[in-house]
């Protein structure tokens, strides 16, 4: 089962946010994110999870009644956004995984992602943010299996 999957206030916006100075961020003009990242976020992740585990092992809350449960998958986004040189994206991640009748105790693991741009085109860094999406559910796959 997946637990609801925390994103940042930062992240709670539809504008499209880019690195500004040490310490700024600015607005990419009037480019928006398509649905809140809140949104997005979870849903693309159990997407992906689906695709690489199997759809009848990924349920997100609350789970149908008789479906058979054996671990949560907690996902915390720390910061997902572009580099300042636009060339790519960083997504940090803070991911646990219980054993629901725990039994062993919880693994957790903070996972670190770049995922290149092909250029500083608003289409580009969007795609990016997608991609390293899409590389934290690889590696979550690998690290907490089916």
């Amino acid at each position: 089962m997946m637990s609801p999957v925390a994103v940042p206030e930062l992240l709670e916006r539809s504008e499209i946010l880019l690195p500004e100075g040490s310490a700024g961020l600015r607005a990419l003009g009037a480019h928006r994110w398509a649905e809140p990242l809140r949104d997005a976020v979870p849903r693309l992740l159990r997407q992906d999870l689906a695709a690489l585990w199997g759809e009848s092992r990924v349920w997100a809350a609350p789970v149908p009644a008789g479906v058979p449960l054996s671990r949560q998958l907690r996902v915390e986004i720390l910061s997902l956004q572009a580099r300042a040189d636009l060339r790519s994206v960083l997504l940090q991640a803070r991911v646990t995984v219980a054993d629901i009748s725990g039994s062993t105790a919880p693994r957790v693991r903070t996972f670190d992602i770049e995922a290149p741009s092909s250029s500083s085109a608003p289409d580009a860094l969007v795609a990016a943010h997608r991609l390293a999406l899409f590389s934290l559910a690889q590696q979550l796959a690998a690290w907490a299996g089916p």
